[in-house]
């Protein structure tokens, strides 16, 4: 049977004897300190939790009057069943007068702890204070009240006590610190004013069943809100205490620090936030990179279904085409051997498929080189092939190289041409005599059909064209002249196809390039039956007009449009100018220093700058304006079309002059350029003469030049 209580129970408020950890801190840091009265008592009294209070008694009451220390947590033999105390401990005896129980001094730390000899007598000297302080009145509430003060002032926590309105009737240290608050503000205010208003409605009714009986106390996590206007969170425990009077009746509340664990909490489901958003953001990239994947398998059944129903399609036309089809691979073994290929030699596949194809045909024959060839590129042939039977097979070839699945073969289509060559021979003879003039004559002479395709050509297509007249005679006129010299001859053929003798002047394309060509179309006159071709090369004469008309217009040393092409250009200009177009500019430009650059490096070096200058102008003008040179270092500028004149103009100057002033090496020697532009504008509708546009942008440059040279004046 445990021991009787000593102690009577506190007529007032029990003191929270978490204070003493605060008077043993510099002696056990987090070590909770607790006084076990002899008796079990209600869970609020002296600060114990049934938790705490229950093995605590079961463990004194096995160990009798002795000190005892755990250095881990106490066996479960000396603990009552299904109770625990979780880590280091020591239980002292309290005794009084005469040496009569009054309890146990209890100290609780977290995890294990050797108690040193040193600490033991720190504990035996505090045991003994603490004594003298519950024996200095025996049973007077005037010891509890000193006990009480001491835990109330010292505690590391929270306390306060309060009205049943919810004044602060005081305050401890910890309390005040925790809020920022003065004890004379903090008692000056209510405890549902500093209360989180989010937390607010909880608690009331918590209190209000406090006050009305239903609970003895009441726990909960809320925010206060200190001095600043910060909320911080706290535990709070509130406990009723009823006097014999209204005025007597308080509560007392412990408030424990809980902001450092809320705000990890808070931060701890941030993280958990973000990484369910992260595996749902993953799980969504799954299933987009299924889905495409599941598209791509689709995509790739139908292209499979595309592929082998073309390989149908394909192997069906190979089985019915009437040319023969031969497939090596790259050793030059037999690999594909179509019914026509078996009709036309005389093999059937059967026989034939992997054998090489020189066990078949003569490995020097043109038609084994053309099939073996390495030549990439495909090539048509007509060869003689012996076949099975030792026939002379006179035959085409279109040979080709392919892979198929990364692996090389070549193939050839044969068709055969016997007939074909009977009856080009009886051609050739009879037009033998016909083709010996003809191929002597420095003119191009043909025949074409109604479709445009070549009946008959002289030796000059072969000089001129490279072709042979067999390949000729495969030929269209459009496939040999080129679409750009057909473009010009289309509409005179169909005129000339119709009836109509005709001649007319186009260049043409030739191995010796190209060649200006004046061509005569003689209409045959049995109709319907095609037409002749009388054409010569008129090149030299066409050179020597267009060398004559160049000279005239343009300058020598420079290239550009000379006085006499840019007064013509101007005139059509002006012309358009007048009839509405767009706004006109001409641009006057004089190379600034170019005098002195000719007198001290010479005329030759005088004249690379000139053609410089020339260039940089060309540079820095839009297709379709002219750049002239008038004489010496003046030069003109032709700016038609302008659709804001003064802005495009400044452009073109300032593009200019900054193009110029880069230094470039001519000649080994370092160069930077400078001119002087006069601009004159003539607007849409004005009527205005070459002379007078050319004064107006003249007198500009020379006031620009007037101005320091390296600028531009708009007249």
């Amino acid at each position: 049977m445990p021991p009787q209580p000593v102690l009577d129970p506190l007529p007032g408020p029990a003191p929270d004897l978490v204070s003493f950890a605060a008077l043993m801190g510099r002696h056990f840091p987090g070590a909770r300190v607790l006084i076990v009265p002899a008796a079990p008592m209600a869970p609020a009294a002296f600060g114990l939790t049934p938790a705490e209070q229950v093995p605590l008694l079961g463990l004194a009451s096995q160990l009798g009057t002795e000190a005892h220390f755990y250095r881990d947590r106490p066996p479960a033999s000396d603990l009552p069943p299904g109770t625990d105390i979780p880590g280091a401990c020591a239980l002292i005896p309290l005794t009084g007068g005469e040496g009569r129980p009054l309890g146990w001094f209890a100290i609780l730390l977290p995890g294990s702890h050797d108690f040193t000899p040193w600490e033991r007598q720190d504990l035996d000297s505090f045991t003994h204070q603490l004594e003298c302080m519950l024996q200095s009145a025996p049973g007077s509430p005037g010891c509890y009240s000193q006990l009480f003060e001491l835990t109330f002032n010292q505690s590391s926590v929270g306390m306060a006590l309060s009205a049943p309105d919810g004044r602060w009737l005081r305050a401890n240290q910890s309390l005040c610190r925790l809020l920022g608050y003065p004890e004379s503000q903090l008692i000056e205010r209510d405890w549902q004013s500093m209360t989180h208003d989010a937390d607010l409605a909880a608690e009331v009714r918590l209190f209000e069943q406090l006050l009305a009986g239903e609970r003895q106390s009441y726990r909960l996590e809320k925010r206060l809100l200190r001095s600043d206007g910060t909320p911080h969170w706290v535990q709070l425990s509130v406990t009723l205490c009823r006097g014999r009077g209204p005025r007597q009746t308080h509560l007392i509340a412990v408030f424990t620090d809980i902001d450092d664990r809320k705000q990890a909490e808070q931060q701890l489901r941030q993280l958990q936030s973000r990484l369910e958003q992260q595996v749902a953001e993953r799980t969504q990239a799954l299933s987009r990179a299924l889905a495409e994947r599941d598209r791509e398998m689709a995509e790739r059944a139908q292209a499979q279904a595309r592929l082998m129903e073309e390989k149908n399609r394909f192997q069906n036309m190979l089985d019915n085409s009437s040319a023969a089809f031969i497939e090596v691979n790259e050793q030059g073994r037999l690999c594909g051997w179509n019914p026509a290929a078996s009709t036309l030699f005389g093999w059937q596949a059967e026989a034939v498929l992997g054998r090489p194809l020189t066990a078949l045909f003569d490995p020097d024959s043109p038609f084994c080189k053309l099939l073996l060839s390495q030549d990439p590129q495909p090539r048509r042939q007509e060869v003689d092939i012996r076949d099975r039977d030792a026939r002379l097979v006179q035959a085409e070839v279109m040979a080709e190289s392919s892979q198929h699945g990364g692996r090389p073969s070549r193939f050839a289509f044969i068709h055969d041409i016997s007939a074909r060559r009977s009856v080009a021979q009886q051609l050739k003879q009879s037009k033998s005599r016909l083709k010996a003039i003809a191929d002597n004559m420095p003119a191009l002479i043909a025949q074409i059909n109604p479709q445009q395709r070549y009946l008959y050509a002289n030796r000059a297509y072969q000089e001129w064209f490279g072709v042979s007249s067999e390949q000729l005679y495969t030929m269209s006129v459009e496939d040999l002249i080129g679409p750009k010299a057909y473009g010009v001859a289309a509409p005179h053929l169909a005129r000339a196809l119709a009836g109509e003798e005709l001649a007319f002047d186009t260049p043409f394309d030739t191995l010796q390039g190209e060649r200006m060509v004046h061509s005569h179309y003689v209409p045959n006159p049995e109709p319907g039956t095609g037409l002749y071709i009388l054409a010569t090369d008129i090149s030299e004469l066409t050179e020597l007009q267009r060398r004559l008309e160049h000279e005239a217009a343009h300058d020598a040393l420079t290239g550009l449009p000379n006085r006499r092409a840019f007064s013509l250009r101007l005139e059509r200009e002006l012309a358009r100018t007048r009839q509405g177009s767009g706004h006109l500019a001409l641009l006057f430009i004089d190379l600034d220093g170019f005098k002195q650059l000719n007198d001290n490096l010479g005329h030759d070096f005088g004249d690379r700058v000139l053609r410089y200058f020339a260039e940089r102008l060309q540079a820095c003008v839009r297709p379709g304006d002219m750049v002239a040179r008038l004489a010496g270092d003046e030069f003109t500028l032709l700016l038609p079309d302008l659709g804001d004149p003064h802005r495009e103009v400044h452009q073109v100057c300032e593009r200019l002059l900054a193009d110029l002033a880069t230094t470039r090496e001519l000649a080994g020697q370092p160069l930077r350029l400078t001119c002087s532009i006069g601009a004159a504008l003539c607007p849409p509708g004005r009527e205005m003469t070459l002379d007078t546009l050319l004064n107006q942008a003249d007198a500009a440059m020379y006031r620009a030049k007037a101005a320091g040279k390296g600028r531009y004046a708009l007249a």
